[in-house]
């Protein structure tokens, strides 16, 4: 914007008026509704991902420094065409 207030002629008359709404609702509320439960359920599950995946990383490291970790060369070559064709299928969507 230039040189124009946050609610100034650049803006249009709905778009002023849903502003003020949300700034009034947040404040009667203290928060912004069901969108924070619902970004707080996404916070929870992304968390717990991530320490799911940090205990197995944790998990693979020490077997890999006791000589224990051993890869399927199979496995990884299928997984990985397995995703090229994948990757292939989308993109001549």
């Amino acid at each position: 914007m230039t040189g124009a207030g946050a609610s100034g002629p650049g803006k249009t008359a709905e778009a002023q008026r849903v502003e003020r709404q949300g700034r009034e609702g947040a404040g009667a509320r203290g928060g912004s509704g069901t969108d924070r439960v619902e970004l707080s359920a996404l916070g929870r599950a992304l968390n717990a991902s991530a320490a799911s995946r940090e205990q197995r990383i944790t998990q693979l490291s020490a077997l890999h420094q006791a000589g224990r970790y051993a890869v399927d060369p199979q496995r990884v070559g299928k997984a990985l065409v397995q995703e090229g064709l994948q990757e292939s299928a989308g993109s001549s969507k």
